[in-house]
């Protein structure tokens, strides 16, 4: 799907992916609508965590996904180009976030 709010969110994602690089996460937790879950467990490999709720607003389920960032990683990097992420984009963010937060990154 090459519409504008799909590249958009996906867009999203690979940031947040990039951030977790930048960082070293170990365990990954997305909450999300459940139609998205199909689409998380098959890019990044994640596992329901909690069975679909409603939360404020309450107008539609949520499903809790979660996993290691390890193995999310790498099934994202057989997939999709656009998931593709180099070494210069982690250490550029890693870089910013350094100053934002520096407790978090350490040395």
């Amino acid at each position: 799907n090459t519409s504008f709010r799909t590249t958009m969110y996906a867009s999203v994602i690979r940031a947040g992916l990039i951030c977790c690089l930048a960082v070293n996460v170990g365990t990954v937790l997305v909450a999300t609508r459940s139609k998205l879950q199909p689409f998380y467990e098959y890019m990044l490999g994640l596992e329901p965590v909690a069975r679909p709720a409603l939360y404020p607003p309450g107008h539609e389920p949520i499903a809790l996904l979660g996993g290691s960032f390890a193995e999310a990683d790498h099934i994202r990097a057989k997939h999709n180009r656009f998931f593709a992420i180099e070494d210069d984009e982690v250490r550029e963010t890693r870089s910013v976030l350094i100053d934002l937060l520096p407790t978090s990154l350490g040395n």
